[in-house]
């Protein structure tokens, strides 16, 4: 509903750690985090607790949850949420779209060469299964526009 200031979630990460926690997700449920918000608060928030691991959660309601979670990699971030086909959302935002979608995810990640240990080609079936099993489309890229490489090589084929 507002921006949370950096402070107010100090204060709250500080009752945390005086419980013992060491996993703390910070979350754009909403969908309405900008990656430059997203690299200063994650920064500030390692540097004033850097034993603690962090994980961003990061709804794509406006299109620009991946550009979050680059941010928050930059951060120091390594831990993300993310679902199968971009399924699930936000329901108390309006007509907001679902979550990062996993496959999306592995398919920068790859093109980045950063390894993951997840088979891509494998987590797309599964993600397309999914979607049948829910009964309706999420919202994943990849799904609908491939993976860079299959469009590479089918433009070759085209000029050929």
């Amino acid at each position: 509903e507002r921006t949370i200031p950096v402070d107010h979630l100090k204060s709250l990460v500080e009752i945390y750690k005086n419980h013992g926690v060491n996993t703390i997700i910070i979350a754009d449920t909403a969908g309405v985090a900008t990656p430059d918000q997203v690299y200063r608060t994650m920064d500030e928030l390692e540097r004033e607790f850097p034993k603690t691991e962090w994980l961003l959660h990061l709804h794509n309601t406006r299109g620009v949850a991946m550009c979050n979670l680059l941010a928050g990699m930059e951060a120091g971030v390594t831990f993300f949420a993310a679902s199968i086909a971009g399924l699930g959302g936000c329901p108390f935002v309006p007509n907001a779209a679902g979550n990062l979608a996993t496959e999306d995810v592995v398919h920068l990640m790859d093109e980045m060469k950063i390894e993951t240990g997840i088979n891509l080609d494998r987590l797309i079936a599964v993600a397309r299964q999914a979607e049948t099993l829910v009964g309706h489309e999420g919202h994943s890229y990849i799904l609908r526009a491939g993976k860079s490489g299959d469009l590479l090589r089918e433009v070759r084929r085209q000029g050929s």
